[in-house]
């Protein structure tokens, strides 16, 4: 399996897990428990063990009392403060400019946690749930471009 590969199925058993964590009353940092009926059976498409689910869950917790826990809270008020700042009209752009490398800055951090948060997880599963997890992550993702597309506008050849 490519790099690339490993990382795709890493990233999506930690979305799926998610979503079975926060099913169970365990949401990461900034998702509020979202999901439940989605995720349960996102869990049991995997077919996860309770072992697997009962570490998942303090995975979870671990990064959520943590540094994802601390990062997003972080980037929350980052984002309120640049949101601030771009609508005062007193503020120069340099204030904005550096409001927003701010949000960068912070959503970096945020990213690497839960990377490394998805690489545990991407640990706890077998070669068949991280194939499943796969293709769950590839029908979602197909979804959701789907979704963003928004209404076709229709072509008029009269102009």
């Amino acid at each position: 399996m490519s790099r690339t590969a490993r990382f795709l199925a890493g990233w999506v058993a930690l979305m799926l897990c998610a979503s079975m964590t926060m099913a169970q009353g365990f949401s990461p940092p900034g998702r509020h428990g979202r999901g439940g009926g989605q995720a349960l059976r996102m869990a049991e498409e995997l077919q996860l063990s309770q072992s697997q689910r009962d570490e998942i869950r303090a995975i979870f917790q671990r990064y959520r009392e943590g540094a994802l826990g601390e990062s997003e809270r972080i980037l929350r008020e980052a984002r309120g403060a640049l949101e601030q700042v771009i609508h005062d009209p007193s503020v120069d752009e340099a204030a904005v400019a550096t409001a927003a490398r701010r949000v960068a800055e912070q959503a970096e951090q945020a990213a690497l946690a839960r990377h490394r948060m998805a690489v545990e997880v991407h640990g706890l599963l077998d070669e068949e749930q991280r194939a499943r997890a796969a293709e769950l992550r590839e029908q979602r993702g197909a979804m959701e471009r789907r979704s963003r597309r928004g209404p076709r506008e229709r072509f008029d050849p009269a102009g």
